[in-house]
């Protein structure tokens, strides 16, 4: 799950006006849009070259560096061992894979498949995959955020308002 927050401003009475399953429908139409936005556009940031620096990876270490380097001038490992997240390419092809999202009023889940060593490894001097991953750097931080309030206002715009009864005494 990305570490994403959604915050309503209810000070306008336009969002209060609505009945609250129209509030819930608009906020997981939001949740969605925000999830499938990363996941089309920002997930595969992470196997770009210069991700390592633009994310703050951690540091691999000599040994693998110096493997990754020999194994790539026999052509065992994918793009010459620039990549950052790359070594044979099965974590770069999961992620290109399509991902179930979940989307609810309150949060939306993008499950990640990734082979066994993306799952994370308490104790282990292996980088966390997983994290390096799921990092979102704040100019993605402020496009999602832009890209959320453009959804919830437009799906507020295109919610119905509350519709009083008529009591008839």
């Amino acid at each position: 799950m990305i570490p994403y927050h959604v915050h309503v401003d209810q000070s306008s009475g336009v969002f209060t006006d609505l009945p609250i399953r129209s509030q819930r429908r608009v906020m997981k139409a939001t949740m969605g849009s925000v999830a499938l936005m990363w996941r089309n556009r920002m997930l595969m940031q992470h196997f770009r070259s210069g991700a390592a620096s633009k994310y703050n990876y951690q540091r691999r270490s000599r040994k693998y560096v110096e493997r990754k380097r020999l194994l790539a001038r026999f052509g065992a490992v994918e793009a010459g061992g620039r990549l950052p997240l790359v070594f044979r390419g099965l974590l770069r092809r999961a992620m290109k894979a399509l991902h179930r999202i979940a989307a609810y009023w309150s949060r939306a889940l993008v499950h990640l498949v990734g082979p066994s060593y993306f799952k994370r490894t308490i104790g282990s001097s292996r980088p966390n995959l997983v994290d390096e991953t799921l990092t979102v750097t704040s100019d993605e931080d402020r496009e999602l955020t832009a890209h959320g309030e453009q959804t919830w206002s437009q799906e507020v715009q295109n919610a119905k308002p509350r519709q009083r009864r008529k009591r008839i005494l």
